[in-house]
């Protein structure tokens, strides 16, 4: 049976919080140690997802063995961070009506 695309993208874990961490600083260069730290992976399983994510075209090296950041030239990277800023976005969304919603239930109680 042939795996799909997003179970044999995350079929390494780890891999999505590495992703996160490149999307969190897209607008930065950084290290492999930063990344790791970051997204709590062992530095070694790092370097293995990296080959991962080096022939998906979602990581650029900008000095080799010095510096990484996610792809943004890339098509399909483009429609990845897309996705994950309109994610974010809803979570947020979701998050200020859950606020919301307890403030109204915390006064309700209150004026009782």
């Amino acid at each position: 049976m042939i795996k799909m695309s997003l179970e044999r993208l995350f079929l390494e874990p780890g891999i999505e919080r590495i992703i996160d961490v490149l999307w969190e600083y897209q607008d930065m260069d950084v290290t492999l140690s930063d990344i790791s730290e970051e997204a709590d992976v062992p530095y070694a399983k790092l370097v293995n997802i990296f080959s991962i994510l080096e022939e998906l075209n979602i990581l650029k090296t900008i000095e080799p063995g010095e510096f990484y950041k996610i792809n943004k030239e890339d098509e399909m990277v483009k429609g990845l961070l897309s996705f994950l800023d309109a994610l974010n976005i809803r979570f947020c969304e979701i998050e200020a009506v859950k606020q919301r919603e307890k403030k109204e239930i915390s006064r309700s109680s209150y004026h009782r």
